[in-house]
């Protein structure tokens, strides 16, 4: 055998027996969970699906959720009539002679700062 060929070999072997040896433990406990294990555990059984699941709110009656559904819509009806730019829809005409007469002013702060 060459000698690189034999060091390689050689490498090959020690990282064989290391990761062997790092598998084999002596320890035999074993360990519990720190919190309480949430979902599904392994009983070494066969699971019932016919146990119905919990639930995580009850469903909303008609009632409720029609009064949630008015809630919604009058915050719509309330935020789409306010804010910016919200009275000027519709009138391009007058639109473009206020950008004519503002816009060098506007320009002109912007530059100065």
């Amino acid at each position: 055998m060459r000698p690189r060929v034999r060091s390689l070999s050689v490498l090959g072997a020690l990282l064989a027996g290391l990761s062997v040896a790092g598998c084999a433990s002596s320890q035999t406990e074993v360990a519990m969970p720190v919190a309480p294990q949430r979902g599904p555990i392994d009983t070494g059984t066969y699971p019932n699906l016919n146990v119905p699941p919990e639930v995580a709110a009850p469903v909303l009656t008609e009632e409720e959720k029609a009064g949630l559904a008015a809630r919604v819509e009058s915050a719509r009806a309330r935020q789409s009539g306010s804010g910016r730019g919200s009275a000027t829809t519709g009138n391009s005409a007058r639109l473009k002679k206020l950008a004519e007469s503002h816009g060098p002013d506007t320009l002109n702060e912007i530059e100065a700062q």
